[in-house]
């Protein structure tokens, strides 16, 4: 026998005995997308022409995911979703590579036909994300190397998932871990564990669910509990007429904070929306956010009453929502939001929308200089923390492809001062394709 035909003879063989891990395969998909934004910003510091970085920055940054979803037998699925998030012309390891976004193992029918079961870096968001959405928050991206963190498309946590179908409930139970401390490292016992257990379902014509959510943070030092937020909520939504929609969700939390406060917060979100029937298809809108504050001058025992945002994914102004990130500074806590909203559709595949919010503090902050979320700026003790208009335009040229223009300006309140009181202007365009 020659050679070739023990070569060809070798080859066949392992064909053959590979073949059954491939024939488990049942379908395979590929899809992605690129998205590219080009921004503009202007006194985002409130200080007009003091010559810093936040006078008149003008960049470009992409973002680009690829997916790969995997069905094989008996109801198990597989999700790998790799990512990249750069300013253009920065060429680093850190900047070039693609990150890890989604790895995900499903498994329908586990145990028990109503029960499904899912590994792994996924994203978890319930409601409209007061709670739980984003693992750093929207207006923020760790281990992003981009500028405009407040547009990272990073949403996903390492997590279990058991979600329980019934014929009217569902149950939604996670675990997930946003910091691990190990023996290896240095932040031994600075693990934060977040847990929490949704329950939906529908009474009558109401979509409603309650829900636990526990933070357990041991970041404060080794075996010390820094935080352990329990937050207990409930949401709805009903549709008054077929135009008229209503939403309501409410949320108070209790623990313990700073390992010797007692937190005591909540919030709010009430929305309604009224779909005109009229050319252009019309939708007006209002809402109402409420998260409680802490007042400046409580001694630091006393009870914690600032909403604390944990991992909350919303919007509340692009540029206000950006620039005061945190606990107590006016927009994701310590706040009232009065939002005044609406969309039409001037031509086909042509839609405009407009919103207009007004920032209220619920306590006011103290007077002088200090950090307000990323600004460093001098404060009046007032409760008029400022407006803001966002307008947007989105234009899906095909099914694949989309051109976006937004534009936000935020006129600082009667808190800030004379110093860091200047008009903060955002501009972005985009050019998104999906497939």
């Amino acid at each position: 026998m020659s050679k070739i035909m023990k070569v060809c003879i070798v080859l066949t063989v392992v064909a053959f005995l590979a073949a059954p891990a491939f024939a488990e395969v049942q379908n395979v998909k590929v899809s992605g997308d690129i998205k590219t934004m080009g921004i503009y910003r202007d006194d985002f510091d409130l200080k007009e022409n003091d010559n810093s970085y936040d006078d008149q920055a003008a960049w470009y940054q992409s973002i680009v995911r690829v997916q790969i979803d995997a069905d094989l037998t008996d109801n198990v699925s597989t999700c790998v979703r790799i990512l990249n998030e750069r300013d253009w012309d920065v060429e680093t390891n850190a900047t070039t590579d693609m990150d890890l976004d989604i790895a995900t193992i499903t498994m329908k029918e586990l145990f028990m036909a109503p029960l499904t079961v899912i590994i792994g870096r996924q994203e978890l968001k319930y409601g409209s994300g007061l709670v739980v959405g984003d693992p750093d928050r929207n207006d923020a991206s760790t281990g992003d190397s981009i500028t405009a963190v407040n547009y990272s498309a990073r949403k996903a946590f390492d997590a279990i998932r058991a979600i329980i179908d019934l014929d009217n409930v569902t149950i939604d139970a996670f675990t997930a871990k946003i910091n691990e401390g190990v023996a290896a490292t240095s932040s031994v016992g600075n693990d934060i564990d977040l847990y929490g257990v949704d329950v939906s379902t529908t009474i009558g014509d109401i979509p409603a669910a309650v829900y636990v959510v526990y933070a357990n943070d041991n970041q404060s030092a080794a075996g010390v509990n820094n935080e352990e937020i329990l937050t207990v909520g409930a949401r709805g939504s009903k549709a008054i007429t077929d135009a008229l929609n209503a939403s309501l969700e409410v949320a108070v939390q209790i623990g313990t904070y700073n390992a010797i406060r007692d937190q005591k917060a909540w919030a709010l979100d009430a929305a309604v929306d009224y779909a005109m029937n009229a050319s252009m298809n019309p939708i007006v809108g209002a809402s109402y956010s409420f998260r409680s504050g802490a007042n400046t001058s409580a001694s630091s025992t006393s009870d914690q009453e600032a909403w604390l945002p944990l991992y909350e994914d919303q919007t509340q102004g692009l540029i206000a929502d950006f620039l005061f990130d945190g606990t107590n500074y006016g927009v994701n806590s310590n706040c009232h939001i009065i939002n005044v909203n609406a969309t039409v559709e001037p031509m086909e595949d042509l839609t405009a929308s407009i919103d207009y919010y007004q920032y209220l503090l619920d306590e006011k902050l103290a007077a002088g200089s200090q950090t307000v979320g990323r600004l460093s700026t001098t404060m009046k003790a007032d409760s008029d923390f400022g407006s803001e208009i966002d307008l947007g335009l989105n234009y899906a040229y095909t099914e694949d492809v989309a051109f976006g223009l937004t534009s936000a300006w935020f006129n600082p309140g009667a808190a800030f001062d004379g110093v860091n009181d200047d008009q903060a202007t955002e501009v972005v365009g985009s050019v998104s394709v999906s497939f």
